[in-house]
């Protein structure tokens, strides 16, 4: 059966180099942990690259803008973006 928003990701680990799936970002709220934002992606993204669209449709269900740079608890993926986009300027 083949289904076409699923992808091959490559994971690096030594057992399961290959992983089928698609990529997500789901936003929490920092102490109670509610959803308050989800993006299924439909592409594989460098995880910086999935910020945005999961912030953006977050402002949109919540109408509150999100100043990622000061309130992101993320992984280090997502504040390497910041880098990055700093470096570009």
């Amino acid at each position: 059966m083949h289904e076409p928003q699923v992808y091959c990701l490559a994971k690096g680990k030594e057992h399961k180099k290959y992983e089928f799936g698609s990529k997500a970002s789901v936003v929490l709220t920092k102490t109670g942990g509610v959803i308050v934002g989800a993006v299924a992606h439909p592409e594989n993204l460098y995880d910086g690259d999935a910020l945005v669209p999961a912030l953006e449709q977050t402002q949109a269900v919540t109408g509150q803008s999100a100043d990622a740079r000061n309130r992101l608890l993320a992984p280090i993926g997502f504040r390497r973006y910041f880098v990055r986009r700093e470096r570009r300027r």
